[in-house]
């Protein structure tokens, strides 16, 4: 006789968020792969954040840097080990328009390059994912697609 053993591993609560928000995004941090850092998005209060939080496994959550604008229905992806790049997103609610800002946060110093610096997206965008990918060696591209 064989008997199987079925185990559900369903989601565990780890620590209470210190703001609660929606239509954030988050990417895990290259170098600290047991940290979450979470960026924008809206309280319960439907007021778009500029803050940001970091959780770890251990359920410890900690400040990150102030964003550059309050974002909502953005992305964030990793460019490499030491950069995250934010695409998008909305600096109000749901009715208002999509922007084509990027941003790149230096993760080490937590500060965030100049808007002059950073590429436009080609079209606004909001409500999208992005990632990243490579065509050669040389050559990195982050994209994604709106619905909105």
């Amino acid at each position: 006789m064989v008997t199987f053993v079925i185990r559900f591993y369903g989601p565990k609560l780890l620590a209470n968020m210190k703001v609660e928000r929606y239509g954030a995004a988050s990417v895990t941090l290259p170098e600290h792969p047991d940290k979450l850092f979470i960026t924008g998005g809206a309280d319960k209060n439907y007021k778009v954040l500029d803050s940001t939080e970091l959780v770890s496994l251990s359920g410890k959550f900690t400040r990150g840097p102030k964003l550059q604008a309050p974002l909502i229905w953005h992305c964030i992806v990793n460019l490499n080990s030491t950069h995250g790049f934010i695409a998008g997103g909305s600096t109000i609610d749901d009715s208002s328009p999509a922007l084509s800002q990027t941003f790149i946060l230096d993760y080490a110093r937590q500060t965030w390059q100049s808007l002059e610096t950073t590429p436009s997206l080609s079209f606004p965008r909001k409500k999208h994912s992005c990632t990243k990918y490579f065509t050669t060696d040389a050559d990195q591209r982050v994209g994604g697609k709106s619905f909105s």
